[in-house]
């Protein structure tokens, strides 16, 4: 056990007095051979109380106690000793035979909990509070918990209906934030990567979603998520290759990079059905390369609205469908947005991308998805095609 100790000098008039006071809360020490001051994450967090701090060792964590992991209400932190995920392994060691996922919420946990600096690998999802779900993580029952540089791989909840969230389920009044987390190789029947369920809602800013599979929402699927400064590439579903919506709530992204995202279906890019009429609002952000799919696939007349936002490249079409009127308003349209290196997953910009700040051809002066400039020209630049329109046409837009 070792308690942090705070000092602080306070000068008066008959000298330099020192005070010793105890910190806000204990690091507790644990480490995958079981040594350090408890012998699993578990114990660790069964003896802490609000304010306290779990460090886990580098290494890989498996068996009992260092998976399905229960955070128990508390408002204390779990984070990698080394601060890299890379290092510090939960391998959850599921199947359908033997389910098993990570870490598990369901105690109205507050933004005070915090996950951080870990990766969670071979979690299977099982029953939560209605269906099965969360092979890596369950967040349920009012918990709204902080993760932070956490990666997400290799985690399922079965491809048969009702499975949902292969990397994170969410689920009944949630609102957890996720910061620089990565969702790889996860799958499920609804959100190979992430689900959001019943009333709640998630914040996900500066994420990765790469390569997950589903049925329904590829990367993400639910009804209300945040997504900002964040990277979907190359995830695959029937519908919706990166993201499902169904219109519960807001579905918002600002500053975005969705491509070679694939649905066999419906909506390479999103696919947003008719649902509760909620709208799908994209601002800054790119929807390219779809292999198959439009870039929004949906099942009626629903509620999308898009500025500034660079539609290309995508099989099934860009502009098409109930979108299709966006293309050459609100700063939005359609040209290559020269990414630096797609196979080694360098999202950032050529130098001379339409989507760099200042070359917009329609005036908007924000960066257009994810990543500024990271390389010299790549001579993919081009004239941006426009829809010939009467006045009669524009006015019609608004009505």
């Amino acid at each position: 056990m070792r308690t942090n100790v705070l000092i602080f000098a306070v000068l008066i008039s008959t000298g330099l007095v020192l005070l010793a006071l105890p910190a806000f809360g204990t690091v507790y020490i644990v480490a995958p051979d079981g040594s350090g001051d408890f012998p699993t994450i578990q114990d660790a967090i069964g003896f802490c109380t609000d304010g306290d701090v779990v460090e886990l060792a580098s290494g890989t964590f498996t068996g009992d106690g260092n998976r399905d992991v229960d955070f128990l209400g508390k408002a204390i932190t779990v984070r990698s000793q080394n601060g890299d995920p890379a290092l510090c392994v939960i391998d959850c060691e599921g199947s359908p035979a033997a389910p098993h996922r990570g870490f598990t919420f369901q105690s109205g946990e507050s933004p005070a909990s915090v996950l951080e600096g870990v990766t969670i690998i071979h979690g299977y999802g099982y029953l939560g509070l209605s269906i099965p779900g969360g092979g890596g993580v369950l967040c349920a029952a009012s918990s709204s918990p902080t993760f932070i540089n956490c990666i997400f791989a290799d985690n399922h909840a079965g491809m048969t209906f009702d499975h949902a969230g292969g990397g994170m389920y969410i689920d009944y009044y949630c609102d957890p934030s996720l910061q620089n987390c990565e969702f790889r190789a996860n799958s499920a029947y609804f959100g190979g990567g992430l689900a959001v369920n019943h009333y709640s809602h998630a914040t996900l800013e500066n994420c990765l979603f790469i390569a997950n599979d589903a049925v329904r929402g590829g990367g993400v699927w639910g009804n209300s998520t945040a997504k900002l400064h964040c990277v979907f590439f190359g995830n695959t579903a029937d519908f919706g290759g990166a993201v499902w919506n169904n219109g519960y709530n807001l579905d918002y992204s600002e500053s975005c990079t969705y491509t070679h995202n694939s649905a066999a279906i419906s909506g390479g890019g999103f696919q947003v059905e008719v649902g509760f009429g909620s709208p799908t609002q994209l601002v800054d952000s790119i929807i390219a390369f779809s292999p198959q799919g439009a870039a929004f696939g949906t099942n009626g007349v629903v509620a999308i609205f898009l500025s500034c936002s660079d539609l290309y490249g995508n099989a099934g079409g860009d502009w098409i469908g109930s979108i299709a009127g966006q293309v050459d308003l609100d700063g939005n349209f359609s040209a290559n947005p020269c990414f630096c290196d797609v196979v080694a997953e360098d999202f950032r910009l050529c130098s001379d991308s339409w989507c760099l700040p200042g070359h917009h051809p329609w005036g908007c002066n924000q960066l257009v998805g994810a990543f500024d400039a990271g390389c010299g020209d790549c001579d993919c630049g081009g004239p941006v095609p426009t829809v010939p329109r009467s006045w009669g046409s524009l006015k019609a837009l608004y009505h």
